[in-house]
């Protein structure tokens, strides 16, 4: 089928971390093809610490709220990607009336740092923000165009269990499972649904 040329640009993974723009499904070929876009990443490298700033660090971030918070149900966080934290974190804590412990963990793996907020109000979930480690980042292009709303994650008890009902279901895992900086090395992995939404779980 041949895309409309009235139908404006999607918004689909072009990593197995970022939402970017793109043509829809019918001009971009087939939902495999974009899976193999989703699941294509590259890391990013950041200045080692000194040994003094790295222990200052690490027990700053032992009451880290993506540490020490836990939902009420399965709903995690909601991501949002952003081109710097620094410069937007404020201001999505006051929109969003919730507290920053001013954390931003670099995750050398998924090409990002990321930091969470959480909501003053009972029962939210977390919001993360997601900033590009570089123009090697996989949501550095994203970010370039103004960044938005990424994905959710999900809580779950057993990861491959999770993925062998979402592949059932038709979704493509876009990373297996692999450990998390920002949540004290728990595993995560990523699926991409064919109503285009892009799922982070999280193992309890």
């Amino acid at each position: 089928m041949e895309a409309r040329a009235s139908r404006p640009p999607s918004f689909v993974p072009a990593g197995p971390f970022v939402t970017g723009p793109t043509v829809g499904f019918e001009s971009c070929g087939s939902y495999q093809s974009i899976a193999l876009a989703i699941a294509a990443s590259t890391g990013s490298s950041q200045a080692p610490l000194g040994a003094e700033a790295r222990v200052h660090r690490e027990s700053q971030r032992m009451n880290a709220i993506s540490l020490t918070w836990q939902p009420e149900g399965a709903f995690h966080h909601v991501g949002f990607v952003v081109a710097s934290i620094s410069k937007t974190v404020q201001a999505f804590a006051s929109m969003l009336q919730a507290d920053w412990d001013e954390q931003i963990f670099h995750d050398s793996n998924q090409g990002v740092r990321v930091t969470f907020l959480k909501s003053r109000r009972a029962g939210d979930p977390l919001w993360e923000l997601v900033e590009p480690a570089g123009e090697q980042s996989p949501v550095h292009s994203f970010a370039a165009k103004g960044g938005g709303l990424h994905h959710v994650c999900y809580v779950v008890d057993d990861l491959e269990q999770v993925l062998a009902a979402a592949r059932s279901l038709g979704a493509l895992v876009t990373r297996q499972p692999m450990p998390a900086v920002a949540f004290g090395g728990r595993r995560i992995a990523w699926i991409y649904t064919k109503n285009r939404l892009l799922i982070e779980y999280l193992e309890r």
